[in-house]
């Protein structure tokens, strides 16, 4: 941890360090831009388009993308790139032959992909070519060992289910965990199918791929006679292959107010973990769960939820909040009325968003309010137990850093956080000079809640990596989404510009303490922010993000060189 710096240098050493100029907050990178050439096809195939991308844990994006160019047609205009140590790789096109078919089959229709934290994928794709039908049109693939390989396919027989059951459709998942295993659901069809029992999931879990649940089977942990009624895509799988998922129920005794189940575990190993109708933890007496929503699971095996609730003294005022715990224990993190960390007395949450909860149990949510003082110009927020105690990150109506002064957030989207206790967000705008061109952007949070702003529509960016080449665009549009967050001081998003092209772009965000961004914090972070100060460079010398620079940025700058940039 740093201390506050004490430096005896002569007037013109301290001039010296003074005159260099501050390096910028954030570092963009471009992945990929659209015209480009695009690796691994002949010479004059580019990229025209940019769909998905997912950002691993490693700093790599995986992206799909469109191309065009020589013999590029509708049969082979898709495919999905990978950077890997410094260079992106081509990593799968349509029109190539889809590995675990006969000989001639294609894929004909990449979807995803979904990228885990070691940077392997996986996706689901359509086929064509001999023997391609209807029956047998799309299945799932996962890398392993740096090849794909077949997970399953339509037509396949399903395992778990009596001989002649087959998979008829693949049309919700993969998940794919960190140690490439996959998990799914299926719809089955042959001997015995029916409405009542024609879907289920599957799970790679437990080293080879199993029935974990299907619809009409004894429902584990209920008496006898109940059964799965339905089960809620998506099923959740971590690292340890365990498994949890949402599921309906029905058979004696079930009724509306116990009719839902939340069950974790993995292929002949599944518990109840929770039931509608169960006893709320950390309510009043006669307070219960009216309605489950589906599961959030974590490496370590902890279920996140965000549920309804009725019950005596229950109301519209206060019939949600969040739980979290594993199979043994649940633990009420927010409950909606509780009063609103970093508000005035008497506003309390007023509808809640979430949770985001990351590795190492820290959450982020979104929150409406209620109470004095609240209107529809200030009543939502962010909030975050990353830097200790549950605080206030950003509030609706607040200056949003980075932008002039008097422009404010008018609404918050929902935060995404990393295992770094690190959160980012989307945001519209509003206030001087906000308009249909400038009016959102990203924000990035570090685990002390020091807030900046990432990228705003309307910026013009050098799209060029070499800083010998300027090629500055207009954002027209931002597309951000959680696959795009999860490195360490990194995060992933897709531009569109206003002469009609687009990419994929990196943003690297340097620790707010380390000003001239060389990874050290020291003597010379300190002059050049007391030479800003002096100028009153706001960019640099407005830590507290009001629109000035006096003595809480002076006192604030120094709180965050004491910090250190571990953050």
């Amino acid at each position: 941890m740093a201390g506050i710096p004490l430096v005896y240098a002569s007037v013109s050493t301290v001039a010296l360090i003074v005159a260099n100029v501050p390096a910028s907050p954030i570092e963009l990178r471009t992945v990929a831009l659209s015209g480009d050439q695009a690796p691994g096809t002949p010479p004059g195939v580019t990229f025209s388009f940019f769909g998905n991308s997912d950002l691993s844990e490693v700093g790599g994006a995986t992206f799909r993308a469109g191309i065009e160019g020589p013999d590029v047609d509708d049969s082979n205009d898709v495919g999905f790139w990978s950077e890997w140590e410094g260079s992106i790789e081509l990593v799968v096109r349509n029109g190539d032959l889809a590995p675990g078919t006969p000989q001639g089959v294609v894929f004909s229709e990449l979807i995803g992909p979904i990228a885990n934290d070691a940077g392997a994928i996986a996706f689901r794709a359509l086929l064509d070519g001999s023997d391609v039908d209807d029956d047998n049109n799309s299945g799932i693939w996962a890398e392993r060992g740096g090849s794909f390989a077949l997970v399953a396919r339509e037509g396949d027989r399903a395992p778990g289910t009596p001989a002649g059951v087959f998979f008829s459709a693949l049309n919700n998942g993969p998940v794919f965990n960190d140690r490439g295993q996959t998990a799914f659901q299926g719809v089955l069809t042959g001997a015995g199918v029916n409405g009542s029992n024609n879907r289920g999931f599957w799970s790679e879990g437990g080293g080879s791929l199993a029935l974990v649940a299907r619809k009409g089977d004894a429902a584990v942990g209920m008496p006898d006679g109940v059964i799965y009624s339905s089960l809620v895509p998506p099923i959740r799988l971590n690292r340890s292959g365990q498994s949890a998922f949402l599921g309906n129920l029905s058979g004696p005794g079930v009724d509306p107010s116990n009719d839902e189940g939340i069950w974790i575990g993995g292929p002949g190993s599944l518990s109840l973990f929770l039931r509608k109708g169960d006893r709320a933890p950390g309510t009043p007496p006669g307070v219960f769960f009216s309605e489950l929503p589906r599961p959030k699971f974590d490496d370590d095996g902890i279920v996140t939820i965000q549920a309804v609730l009725a019950g005596a003294t229950i109301d519209a005022t206060n019939d949600e909040g969040f739980w979290s715990g594993d199979g043994d224990s649940l633990t009420l993190l927010v409950w909606e009325g509780q009063s609103a960390p970093g508000t005035p007395p008497g506003v309390v949450f007023r509808g809640l968003l979430g949770p985001a909860r990351n590795g190492i149990g820290q959450i982020a949510f979104g929150g409406g309010l209620s109470g004095p003082g609240v209107d529809n110009s200030n009543d939502g927020g962010i909030w975050t137990n990353a830097g200790g105690p549950l605080s206030l990150l950003a509030r609706e109506g607040d200056r949003a850093p980075g932008t002039p002064p008097g422009v404010v957030f008018l609404s918050l989207g929902a935060p995404f956080l990393n295992d770094e206790g690190q959160i980012a967000f989307r945001a519209p705008l509003t206030g001087p000079g906000v308009d249909d061109t400038n009016f959102n952007g990203i924000w990035f949070a570090d685990a002390n809640g020091h807030l900046r702003l990432v990228v705003r529509r309307g910026d013009r960016i050098d799209v060029n990596n070499d800083p010998q080449i300027d090629d500055l665009r207009t954002i027209s549009a931002l597309i951000f989404n959680v696959a795009d967050f999860g490195a360490s001081n990194q995060l992933a998003f897709k531009a569109l510009f206003t002469d009609e092209s687009q990419g994929i772009f990196i943003a690297t965000v340097r620790c707010p303490a380390d000003i001239d961004g060389d990874g050290d914090l020291d003597a010379h972070d300190f002059f050049v922010f007391l030479d800003a100060f002096a100028g009153v460079e706001l960019e640099v010398c407005d830590v507290d993000a009001d629109g000035d620079c006096d003595a809480e940025d002076f006192f604030g700058y120094l709180d965050l060189f004491s910090r250190g940039c571990e953050g």
